[in-house]
């Protein structure tokens, strides 16, 4: 695993585009949503494999709900080219866990796990701890690998010393690799209007620019705010505008509710009319948006999610690699986060998608026609992995970084943890 980086640069002016129309929606898959990528064997077609994967993930989230607290649970994946959940489990699963699987009637298989993901979780730990003591050695990010095998560290520096100290903390196995993080924000898609969308520039009032985040609201007052990445804002209460805003408005349209460091999660509020439902897709300056459905999706190993960021546009087919992981930002570790990886190496994100919406582009059930799509919230875009660098698609600019191996924030954490729901 190479560089890691997070999405957020100074100020790049002069790109143009075109805002969306208030309230349009366009069921049709956007450009990037349905790209030449091959079809994993054994099915006909990209809708054949989101649907089965939307069926899958009802099931996994349902056996996570009821195992993870557990002993012995290593994870959840979704196999869903082999049309199953698999659950990784350590020692022998109790009754209780064996009617879980039971219930779900044959989708559900249990593999054998070396560690548990507790034992994981803290091996990360010990990791992140030493290295802080250790000037040579500098460690990127640390993900637990899916199948519970053990844990994969990406450092800077002294390579050789580095793996001397995670063989000495880690007690788990561990593959050891170059590596670094790096958050992604940078600086139609470039202004936005009320009814504000997921998809979209924004600049804060240090000139950081990045993508914003889905619409949501607090369950107990109906508060509406927008997500984005913490490492886009300097402080709580930092303005932020359209990515042209200050030089076209006299007001600012927003500010900054919740600066979570430690997670990436970033709370906004937009002044002058509330967020909606709806989502930019397609290219970088593109016009049309989509709705977003009113639930959120889970993120598993094995599944294909999408990314709509302000600077790419839509990219599809990254494939979840791992979940629980954790980045070295520098002065803060962040995550949990989960890693995924565009499956024919091309561009995912890059710098000036952070924050920016990740989700599951797919049929509703029982539909496998591409023209009735539905998109779900999944997660926000928070760093890259530029051992990955492949081409950028969307904007063209001097010092713009894209890869195809990114990390995002599963967006389920946060609902539950400040209390929302989505728009």
């Amino acid at each position: 695993m190479g560089t890691v980086l997070l999405l957020g640069l100074s100020a790049v002016v002069g790109f143009a585009g075109s805002a969306g129309a208030a309230g349009r929606t366009e069921t049709p898959p956007a450009v990037g949503e349905f790209p030449d990528d091959a079809v994993p064997a054994g099915f006909d077609s990209w809708s054949e494999v989101l649907s089965t994967q939307q069926a899958l993930n009802a099931v996994a989230t349902r056996v996570r709900g009821a195992t993870a607290a557990v002993s012995g649970f290593a994870g959840v994946s979704d196999a869903v080219d082999e049309r199953r959940v698999v659950l990784y489990w350590q020692g022998s699963p109790p009754d209780d866990v064996l009617a879980v699987v039971e219930r779900e009637r044959g989708t559900v298989v249990i593999v054998s796990a070396a560690y548990s993901e507790r034992t994981l979780r803290a091996a990360v730990d010990r990791v992140f701890a030493a290295a802080a003591g250790e000037p040579a050695v500098r460690v990127g990010s640390v993900v637990p690998l899916a199948d519970g095998s053990g844990i994969r560290v990406a450092v800077t520096g002294d390579l050789e010393a580095a793996r001397a100290t995670v063989d000495r903390v880690a007690g788990v196995d561990a593959t050891v690799e170059v590596g670094d993080a790096m958050p992604v924000g940078l600086p139609n898609r470039v202004k936005d209007a009320s009814p504000w969308r997921a998809g979209a520039r924004w600049k804060n009032s240090s000139d950081y620019h990045c993508t914003m985040g889905f619409a949501v609201h607090r369950t107990d007052n109906g508060e509406p705010y927008m997500f984005s990445a913490a490492h886009c804002a300097d402080l709580l209460n930092n303005t932020f505008d359209d990515d042209e805003g200050w030089d076209t408005n006299p007001y600012y349209t927003g500010n900054v509710m919740v600066d979570d460091d430690p997670h990436d999660i970033m709370l906004v509020h937009r002044s002058h009319g509330p967020p909606g439902d709806q989502m930019y897709v397609g290219p970088y300056d593109s016009s049309s948006s989509v709705r977003v459905a009113g639930t959120a999706m889970a993120s598993f190993p094995g599944e294909y999610v999408c990314a709509s960021g302000g600077f790419s546009g839509s990219t599809c087919y990254s494939k979840v690699v791992s979940v629980g992981g954790y980045l070295d930002y520098g002065s803060i570790v962040v995550g949990p986060v989960v890693m995924a990886e565009q499956v024919s190496h091309t561009a995912a994100v890059g710098v000036g998608d952070s924050g920016g919406p990740v989700y599951f582009a797919g049929p509703p059930d029982g539909h496998v026609a591409p023209t009735a799509m539905v998109r779900t919230a999944m997660g926000s875009v928070s760093a890259i992995d530029l051992s990955t660098a492949a081409p950028c698609p969307g904007v063209q600019a001097e010092g713009r970084s894209c890869t195809w191996r990114w990390f995002y924030v599963d967006i389920t954490g946060p609902l539950s943890q400040y209390g929302l729901a989505m728009n």
